[in-house]
């Protein structure tokens, strides 16, 4: 993608190049993007998690596990506030759920809404800086 960018004569001084969470991994790799921007959940969110998880089980977690973690947080928290199983109301809240990566909401249709801040691509090996926080409004439609 970026030879297919130079080879396009694409700068960053004329086009803010966007691209996908996925960027987070290897932000320190992409320094020919310097200035693009992606959206993906804080990393400080998801700190306390892994040191947990870290201490008990001796090794990273995968993402599986923090799907895991981030299921039984809604099952945990909707048992606690209701007696009557599952219902959609209850797990679609407003409010959505703390999870591992930050806020998430369960919508309706059975799409996931999650919180996420915006990066910035630094370049030069230096990773990336974060732009805008997520924010813990879940409520917003789309």
């Amino acid at each position: 993608m970026i030879g297919a960018l130079a080879d396009s004569q694409v700068s960053s001084s004329s086009v803010r190049i966007m691209g996908p969470g996925l960027w987070a991994a290897f932000a320190s790799k992409l320094g020919a993007l310097k200035g693009a921007w992606y959206a993906a959940p804080d990393p400080s969110s998801r700190q306390s998690f892994v040191t947990r998880f870290m201490a008990r089980n001796h090794h990273m977690p995968r993402p599986l596990a923090d799907l895991s973690y981030d299921a039984a947080t809604v099952a945990t928290t909707v048992a606690r506030t209701t007696s009557r199983g599952y219902p959609v109301s209850a797990l679609t809240r407003q409010e959505g759920f703390a999870g591992v990566d930050g806020q998430f909401t369960l919508l309706p249709d059975g799409r996931t809404r999650r919180a996420l801040g915006v990066f910035e691509v630094l370049g030069n090996g230096g990773g990336a800086k974060l732009l805008v926080p997520a924010t813990t409004k879940t409520s917003v439609s789309g």
